[in-house]
């Protein structure tokens, strides 16, 4: 087998294309960033915010990665993601995978699992710059019904959907939430077995904090209006959350 190297993309690598056209291959386009934004993001984050519109990609404790596979001289596999921080009232951070995909020629290899593994290792070492101390997980938005390819490659790693209603809001005019499964892999404690998942439980404050921020942070493009706490991708959420002091996983 050819070796695959991973490569964190600037909005300069001569691989951005090939890695945003890998992800655009496997996400509906209303829920995807376009080229232009997703390196424009990457800009900013590179060069430093110029606009008001550039500090708001710059919040607190926010960065961003682009990691692509490249196998052979080909983008094989692309993950975007960013670390969310001040989570939660000990102001922890987490890695949130906005993006993964593999070309479907090469999955199963385990690129997805050195995808994650990457990103994990920068998110860490953003936190602890940030924080101080490590994130307390990642967190990953996947469809309910579908991309089984994604499902057993983080559940491999021990993730697993939390037990709330997620809608992951339209990135396009015109077109509705979704509803999804927000999964969580816990990095502390770290979840290796059925029976320690099941009695695991994140305070509902920190899912709280997570989901708020996420919508915060993410969903800030072009023709988004910013964060509705009216809207049904929160109140869905809230609903789903209500008395509850804490929150476990659903199990397949």
């Amino acid at each position: 087998m050819d070796k695959i190297y991973l490569i964190e993309l600037t909005h300069e690598s001569p691989e951005f294309d090939a890695a945003y056209d890998v992800i655009a291959y496997d996400i509906s386009p209303e829920f995807l960033e376009t080229k232009e934004f997703l390196k424009y993001r990457l800009r900013v984050r590179d060069k430093g915010p110029k606009s008001t519109q550039d500090k708001i990609l710059l919040q607190d404790g926010y960065t961003l990665h682009l990691i692509a596979a490249v196998q052979n001289g080909k983008v094989v596999g692309s993950l975007y993601g960013h670390l969310i921080a001040k989570i939660g009232p000990e102001n922890r951070g987490i890695g949130f995978v906005t993006y993964i995909t593999v070309h479907p020629e090469q999955r199963r290899q385990g690129i997805g699992t050195r995808l994650i593994d990457a990103f994990r290792k920068r998110a860490n070492e953003d936190a602890h710059l940030i924080t101080g101390r490590q994130i307390i997980g990642l967190v990953f938005e996947i469809e309910e019904e579908g991309k089984e390819a994604i499902k057993d490659c983080v559940s491999k790693i021990h993730a697993l959907p939390l037990d709330i209603v997620y809608y992951q809001p339209a990135l396009r005019q015109g077109y509705e939430p979704e509803q999804m499964n927000l999964w969580y892999l816990s990095c502390e404690p770290e979840l290796t077995t059925e029976a320690a998942a099941k009695t695991f439980k994140l305070p509902s404050a920190i899912v709280t904090s997570i989901v708020r921020n996420m919508l915060v942070m993410e969903y800030v493009g072009p023709e988004m209006k910013g964060f509705d706490l009216t809207s049904k991708s929160y109140t869905e959420f809230i609903k789903s959350v209500g008395n509850r002091q804490e929150i476990g996983f659903l199990f397949r």
